[in-house]
């Protein structure tokens, strides 16, 4: 969730929401398939530089 408030809002303990939100591989590899292509698209313009890798994995997008 984008909002850490969601999840005490729902009735959850938030720091622990979050944490299992953050390992759950089902949501990392969907967001993988969704950005498939924009990351060609940035591969191709050579714009995946070092430093942009690095935010580009932190957010499992390759």
């Amino acid at each position: 969730m984008v909002n850490r408030e969601v999840y005490a809002n729902a009735g959850l303990d938030a720091g622990r929401a979050r944490a299992e939100a953050g390992a759950n591989e089902h949501h990392k590899s969907l967001m993988r398939s969704s950005c498939s292509g924009l990351m060609e698209f940035l591969s191709s313009a050579r714009l995946l530089t070092g430093p942009a890798l690095f935010f580009y994995k932190r957010a499992s997008l390759i």
